[in-house]
């Protein structure tokens, strides 16, 4: 269904930013503050009132080329791919009724490292 749950006044809807990361994936914000709404109504929680995880990633790449004859050459390329591995998570379960409802269940793609060769002719 399409209907937004009720928001339960003077809860706040936000948790401590102090917390442990484990606290944190665990609980991303405070589902006490929600409520199923009433039948046949459609709840006053706003739309876009939560928002993800932060995001910050640090692509690299680097090429080398070698000549290996006058028209000739050997291309090296690497690419890494979320460089320091930092762990992107993806928004938290917002269906009211579920297990998940405010849990970070997971996560976007773990460094990856990519090498090519290519020879020019």
């Amino acid at each position: 269904s399409l209907d937004y749950a009720d928001v339960v006044p003077g809860v706040p809807i936000t948790l401590s930013g102090d917390r442990a990361k484990k606290d944190k994936i665990n609980q991303y914000f405070n589902t006490a503050a929600f409520q199923k709404n009433a039948p046949g109504t459609f709840g006053n929680a706003g739309r876009n009132i939560l928002r993800s995880p932060g995001f910050t990633n640090v692509d690299f790449g680097a090429v080398k080329q070698f000549p290996v004859r006058e028209r000739w050459n050997v291309q090296f390329r690497s690419e890494f791919f979320n460089l320091f591995n930092v762990a992107h998570f993806l928004p938290p379960g917002n269906n009211l009724g579920a297990a998940d409802f405010g849990k970070l269940t997971s996560a976007r793609d773990p460094r990856i490292l990519q090498f090519s060769l290519k020879v020019n002719f």
